[in-house]
């Protein structure tokens, strides 16, 4: 075990949790250390020996843990996973799953029920070919971004026909297949970005629309602008209004840097492509991502080395 590594006792619960064996459920809030108890799970994972399959329901979410989307996994295409006919999901045993001793499921929210069920399905297929036992290990935060139902090849119909209609937003735990699973659950509750005790606790009752957070920041609330301050709206087309006049107020040359789109695109990638970024040298800029790991030694190295976090703000001073 390196040195280096400090986890919450969260955390270190989680770690527990997946080192029993077990099928483990590990949902999060925000700024609970995730992505870092990721790293640390895949580590001691691969350190007892075990092969480790990493996947996410899209590319962006794939990408930020360095592994592949659930369908370029287990090889399923765009359309609703299930054989109305047979009553059953579609099942797929691609080489990955088959030498898989665990499969890690990152952003679990985002996992649309007929997806999850032939993931399940497809898992117990590869347990019976291959005679080696998978785990299975899911993680994400349910009041985040929920699956994607309506594409464009008629889903919700095809869902609703097949589940009946209390569909909703088609989360994986609605399904059989998610008690089938018997996930061992571990709350990661103690916040590691946020040092202020009463910000985190009133936080999380926001995230769970408990209304006891509304005087805590009604008295922490300011009359006036406080110069410098991240200011939060509620609409994109907000923020850019605002976000362009401050580039715009700046002296000296615009760049502008367009997205670069590579892999497997999924429509719920396209949802949240970001526009192009404006900057001017002294313009500040927030990170809404996790420094990766060293691409060479991805999970292995865990010493707390990197430069930003999902965040961080700072300021342009070259280009």
């Amino acid at each position: 075990m390196p040195t280096t590594l400090n986890l919450t006792s969260d955390q270190q619960k989680a770690l527990d949790a997946v080192n029993s064996g077990r099928n483990v459920f590990i949902t999060v809030g925000a700024g609970t250390g995730k992505s870092y108890l990721l790293r640390a799970i895949v580590y001691f994972l691969i350190s007892a020996g075990k092969n480790v399959v990493i996947c996410a329901p899209t590319g962006i979410a794939a990408a930020n843990v360095g592994g592949m989307t659930i369908h370029i996994t287990f090889n399923f295409n765009s359309s609703a996973l299930i054989q109305p006919k047979r009553k059953k999901p579609i099942q797929r045993v691609t080489s990955p799953i088959k030498g898989a001793d665990v499969i890690i499921i990152d952003e679990i929210s985002m996992c649309r029920l007929d997806v999850f069920e032939a993931v399940v399905s497809s898992i117990m297929k590869a347990e019976s070919v291959s005679g080696i036992r998978k785990q299975i290990i899911v993680m994400g935060n349910f009041y985040q971004i929920p699956p994607v139902i309506d594409g464009g090849q008629f889903d919700r119909k095809i869902l609703t026909d097949y589940y009946g209609p209390s569909l909703g937003h088609g989360y994986a735990f609605q399904t059989s297949a998610w008690d089938d699973c018997h996930f061992l659950p571990v709350v990661l509750t103690q916040i590691v970005r946020q040092s202020d005790p009463a910000f985190a606790y009133n936080l999380n009752l926001l995230r769970v629309g408990d209304a006891r957070y509304i005087p805590y920041f009604n008295t922490q609330s300011f009359p006036l602008e406080i110069p410098g301050a991240v200011r939060i709206y509620a609409f994109n087309a907000n923020v850019s209004t605002v976000n362009d006049a401050c580039i715009a107020a700046l002296s000296g040359q615009e760049y502008e840097n367009h997205t670069i789109l590579y892999g497997s695109i999924t429509a719920s990638d396209l949802l949240v492509l970001p526009e192009p970024l404006k900057l001017k040298v002294g313009a500040r800029v927030m990170m809404n991502a996790n420094e990766l790991p060293d691409p060479y030694n991805r999970f292995i190295s865990l010493v707390n080395t990197r430069q930003y976090y999902n965040g961080t703000v700072g300021t342009v001073t070259y280009i």
